[in-house]
């Protein structure tokens, strides 16, 4: 369960921050990002074994702020208390999302772990 959610967030990352090309004629233009927020259901037939809230900001001054953060529900609550965040900051260039940083954190599992990037675009790193 964990790698899968895992696998969720980092889609739901990808899928969210990808640039999306509106076709106008022969020139394709970016389509610009919106902020915005929704809710997920990761569920196992009738049962709801965990919930992501997922938000977009996205400020007047081209930056953006990204947040995840899953937690388990009912039964799995019960059973698993694990809780994944993940959250980027960074600016929106002319045809690409660009990261200042990253932190992924899974808190209350057998193995907590604590990812956090930094990027530094004008040393190449």
């Amino acid at each position: 369960m964990r790698r899968s959610l895992q696998s969720i967030c980092g889609l739901l990352f990808l899928a969210l921050l990808a640039p999306v090309a509106v076709q106008a004629g022969e020139d394709a233009l970016p389509a610009p990002l919106v902020s915005f927020s929704a809710e997920y259901s990761l569920s196992h037939g009738y049962l709801e074994l965990a919930r992501v809230k997922v938000t977009l900001d996205i400020a007047v001054d081209g930056g953006y702020r990204y947040s995840a953060l899953t937690s388990p529900v009912g039964l799995t609550a019960m059973i698993r208390n694990d809780v994944i965040s993940e959250i980027s900051s960074g600016r929106l260039g002319a045809d690409a999302v660009i990261p200042n940083n990253y932190v992924y954190r899974h808190q209350n599992s057998g193995k907590p772990r604590l990812v956090e990037l930094e990027f530094d675009w004008e040393q190449g790193r």
